[in-house]
């Protein structure tokens, strides 16, 4: 159980995205803000599965971006996210963005409880795709500062044999609603569009699953060009100045 008890129920219904196309990291985070808002604007809960159009690295929202003329800045492109956390090279993981409106029992939780509800879900859609090697780590595992894959924290999902991270998360809740953005280490076959346990993950969210329509995608494909424009695509915001 949860160190205080609660064992958080699914949500009643989920709106769900399978976003077949590869798009930049200033896109994807963009567009992950942008269902955000649409759980803030119309109380809906999202989940958007996503790929990445070249290898691209982002930060946290309160760290440091890299120095200049280091590997990192370099090699890949650097986006500063809405979420917290530690940085995250991307390219060679499966990702997807939660968005939790305001007022559900997962929105109201403490952090590491909704984190633990979110990865436990995750483990069992995984099992096939991981080969029953998935675990969660303990909840008395201290937590350390650092890229996010460099050391794993209570309740990520690590290897049983080897012990090494496959998935983590960063959250964010503002005005009641939870952006929850999570990256899973897994070979490209798991990592391609539609596959068999992303659909399970959905189904572990909640009871009933409706994929968003495409006039709402374009919505939010609006919405996010505004905010690549404004916000991840631009000097100030990714490197803070």
């Amino acid at each position: 159980m949860p160190p205080d008890g609660i064992r958080l129920p699914k949500l009643n219904r989920l709106r769900t995205w399978q976003d077949e196309e590869f798009r930049s990291a200033a896109w994807n985070m963009a567009i992950d803000e942008a269902c955000l808002e649409i759980s803030l604007r119309e109380g809906v809960s999202v989940v958007r599965f996503y790929h990445w159009d070249h290898a691209a690295t982002t930060i946290g929202y309160f760290d440091p971006y890299p120095a200049t003329g280091s590997a990192i800045s370099a090699k890949n492109e650097v986006v500063r996210r809405f979420t917290g956390g530690g940085r995250v090279d991307h390219g060679e993981d499966a990702t997807f963005a939660l968005c939790l409106s305001p007022g559900l029992p997962a929105s109201l939780a403490a952090s590491g409880i909704r984190y633990r509800w979110i990865h436990e879900a995750l483990a069992f859609s995984l099992s096939e795709a991981a080969s029953g090697r998935v675990t969660l780590v303990p909840a008395t595992t201290p937590f350390r500062e650092g890229p996010c894959f460099s050391a794993p924290v209570a309740w990520d999902l690590i290897d049983r044999l080897d012990g090494q991270k496959i998935a983590g998360g960063a959250q964010r809740r503002t005005r009641g609603a939870v952006l929850h953005q999570g990256s899973i280490r897994l070979p490209e076959l798991h990592r391609a569009p539609r596959s068999r346990w992303v659909q399970v993950f959905f189904e572990q969210l909640a009871e009933t699953n409706a994929p968003l329509e495409t006039e709402e995608i374009e919505a939010l494909l609006f919405q996010a060009d505004r905010l690549v424009s404004e916000r991840y695509g631009t000097f100030g915001w990714n490197q803070r100045v």
